[in-house]
């Protein structure tokens, strides 16, 4: 699923004509093998927390996926 999005993507987002083959490996990679797995223990790890009403829950998760994974994923991302 990873690399059918990034393939598309890149393909609607070409630069001078020319689609970027080397990018597509590389965010097909870091989304299959590095955030894949990550996001999945970081989702598991959330799921674990209890909390006394469900809006309180979907408040406080909502917040530790923005404020916390989103900002890592990017800078990892950009910084590559």
């Amino acid at each position: 699923m990873t690399w059918v999005v990034t393939v598309w993507l890149n393909l609607c987002g070409r630069t001078n004509g020319q689609a970027q083959w080397t990018r597509t490996a590389r965010l097909t990679f870091y989304g299959t093998f590095l955030f894949g797995p990550c996001m999945t223990k970081w989702y598991e790890f959330l799921n674990r927390i209890k909390f006394a009403t469900p809006t309180k829950a979907l408040v406080y998760r909502v917040s530790f996926l923005v404020f916390y994974s989103y900002k890592m994923g990017l800078q990892i991302l950009h910084a590559t």
